[in-house]
């Protein structure tokens, strides 16, 4: 039976042979423009969104409720445009008020930082 230095070494030689190794670094190479694109993209909401939390003096739990559909918002936001947007954003604002949050600072957060009107 091998030890588990002989495993991790038999491993460790697999992965970096001339056909894995290459596969491998293209894929870390796409992770990680794919990482930078989204914080890029995503990053200016989240600061936006916790600029217009602290105006409006929440802290604590709320805030995690707040950053939960900050991230569905975004998701919504790439997914979808025109009345599918408005739609999809209806939809999650219903979502939350649910969950506890007021409608009004639903709307007023999803019209700060996303610019989605919501009725």
């Amino acid at each position: 039976m091998k030890t588990v230095q002989q495993r991790t070494d038999h491993f460790t030689a697999r992965m970096q042979s001339s056909l894995i190794d290459p596969v491998l670094s293209a894929m870390q190479a796409q992770q990680q423009a794919n990482f930078a694109a989204y914080t890029n993209e995503f990053v200016p909401y989240q600061v936006e969104l916790r600029n217009w939390l602290s105006l409006k003096g929440f802290t604590g739990m709320i805030v995690f409720k707040y950053e939960a559909l900050n991230g569905e918002c975004y998701r919504a936001w790439r997914a979808f445009s025109g009345d599918a947007r408005i739609a999809e954003f209806t939809a999650l604002k219903a979502k939350y008020v649910a969950w506890g949050l007021v409608a009004l600072d639903v709307s007023a957060m999803q019209l700060q930082v996303w610019s989605v009107i919501v009725p």
